[in-house]
């Protein structure tokens, strides 16, 4: 035997004492004996025995007495009541409440021995299970714990991926209230789960991949990629459950961590490495292009002083008249290329407040500004009905460089022109899918398509002798994406006319 069985005798003939004793302690028990039921208590009351042997008729009580204090103070006591013959019916109330077994007198040794090993065995499976019961217990007790105070969240699937809990952390993370509101999201139709991963989920392997939710816009969550506004991402460990030699999980734990705040600070970074990047190239081609265009006037200015001089040498009035008006617009052009670069460097970083702006009234308010040149090219303007009238779009943002948009590009629908003998421009918007785009249609001189992005470029004139200095439309694109928006032109090529659109953010 791995240790001592504790064996109390409780009768009241001191000689089946002495002979039981004698028999328990030769195998190996640790025997104590009372002669009293309540001598039996006081001593049970100390201490802990594996086993009572329980004679029916004691001088204070009857056997049967004992068998509930017993219990209560040791719920795992086995208890074996021994009896004459005639008390078989006192037995059998005996193992009514609960008595392990019963012997009869006269005492068979052998009999006597085969019952204690019998009762000590199923009194070890008991304690055992009892045992296993309160580890499981505390185990439950102790993973319930970790579960609701968890930081991370946490799910429980069946083995069809059925959701069946989820907890406080898991809950706040896709800020629902209630597992009901997230119980229709089975793992095997969750569209973030490639099939590769179902499979090995299925075979009982574990799983790491990362998942992305949405909130459309009723802010109902959604299991598919519908936008970027409102999006959850989660880092996602799929871990099987009860396998146990089973050839198939019984269900699976899934632990799940917002990540949405560090994926948006990644996308948040690489956006601005690209603006860095798209600044520095357009830094360079900025420098490139100043140099160039700013030496044109200065080398005319220097030439033509060297003219004057050799003119005023010569006493030649009328050419050194002809040279000082080659010099001041020299000059003239120099101011004004350094004018629009001034005026260019403070877009996005000298503002006026920002206020609702309806785009109608920008349009007349533009229209006045260029109603000289729309005049003298005897251009006729068409205005769209919807953008007039109190139904028209507003946007949000700065109204005098949103004015300067439709300014040059009004001015531009005018200015190339060409031979035109009927020239017209439309201002209007239009809906493409969710955006509304507004646009300044002319029916001039066109724009082939392989020019359509260039044209935006700083100092880039499709034709070097026209009118103005190239930085036009560079502040129409800084200024429409310094609002959310975006600019292009459409044309088909040269005499087909152009449309320069653009949209704003919140139009």
């Amino acid at each position: 035997m791995n240790r001592k069985e504790r064996i109390l005798i409780v009768d009241d003939d001191e000689s089946t004492r002495k002979s039981l004793s004698l028999i328990f302690g030769k195998k190996g028990y640790d025997i104590e004996m009372a002669r009293t039921g309540q001598e039996a208590l006081e001593k049970a009351q100390g201490e802990f025995f594996n086993l009572a042997l329980l004679d029916i008729k004691l001088p204070d009580m009857e056997g049967v007495e004992l068998l509930t204090p017993l219990k209560e103070m040791h719920p795992d006591m086995a208890t074996i009541m021994v009896t004459a013959y005639a008390s078989l019916e006192t037995a059998v109330r005996a193992l009514n409440k609960e008595a392990s077994a019963y012997i009869t007198k006269p005492l068979n040794v052998d009999k006597v021995l085969a019952t204690i090993r019998e009762t000590l065995e199923k009194q070890h499976l008991v304690m055992e299970n009892r045992r296993l019961y309160e580890t499981l217990r505390e185990s439950e007790e102790k993973f319930r714990n970790i579960y609701k105070a968890s930081p991370i969240g946490i799910k429980l699937y069946d083995s069809e991926g059925q959701l069946i809990d989820a907890n406080k952390a898991c809950l706040d993370i896709f800020g629902v209230s209630d597992t009901k509101e997230i119980k229709r999201f089975k793992l095997f139709e969750d569209p973030n789960v490639s099939e590769e991963i179902k499979e090995k989920l299925r075979q009982g392997e574990s799983a790491r991949y990362k998942a992305l939710f949405c909130f459309d816009k009723a802010h109902e969550l959604k299991l598919y990629k519908t936008t970027k506004s409102g999006s959850i991402h989660l880092n996602v460990l799929v871990t099987p459950l009860g396998l146990n030699g089973r050839k198939h999980p019984q269900g699976y734990l899934v632990q799940v961590q917002d990540i949405t705040e560090r994926v948006q600070v990644e996308e948040e970074r690489a956006t601005l490495i690209a603006e860095l990047e798209a600044k520095n190239a357009e830094l360079e081609r900025f420098t490139y292009t100043v140099s160039h265009d700013l030496k044109s006037p200065l080398i005319t200015i220097q030439g033509f002083v060297g003219l004057l001089q050799q003119d005023a040498l010569a006493g030649d009035a009328e050419r050194m008249k002809t040279d000082a008006d080659f010099i001041s617009n020299a000059v003239n052009k120099m101011e004004q290329l350094l004018n629009e670069l001034l005026e260019l460097s403070r877009i996005g970083r000298v503002v006026n407040p920002s206020e609702d702006v309806p785009l109608g009234g920008l349009v007349h308010e533009a229209m006045d500004l260029v109603t000289g040149q729309l005049n003298e090219r005897g251009v006729q303007v068409e205005i769209v009905p919807e953008l007039l009238g109190p139904n028209g779009p507003t946007v949000y943002g700065d109204r005098p460089r949103l004015r300067e948009v439709l300014q040059n590009l009004i001015d531009n629908a005018a200015k190339y022109m060409g031979d035109q003998p009927d020239p017209r421009v439309k201002i209007g918007m239009r809906r493409d899918g969710a955006e509304t785009v507004f646009f300044v249609r002319d029916n001039g001189i066109g724009i082939d398509p392989r020019y359509h992005d260039k044209i935006f470029d700083l100092f880039d004139k499709l034709d070097p002798r026209s009118e103005g200095t190239g930085v036009g439309l560079t502040i129409v694109k800084r200024i429409v994406e310094v609002h959310g928006g975006q600019v292009w032109v459409e044309s088909k090529g040269e005499g087909h006319g152009s449309a320069f659109c653009f949209t704003l953010a919140g139009a």
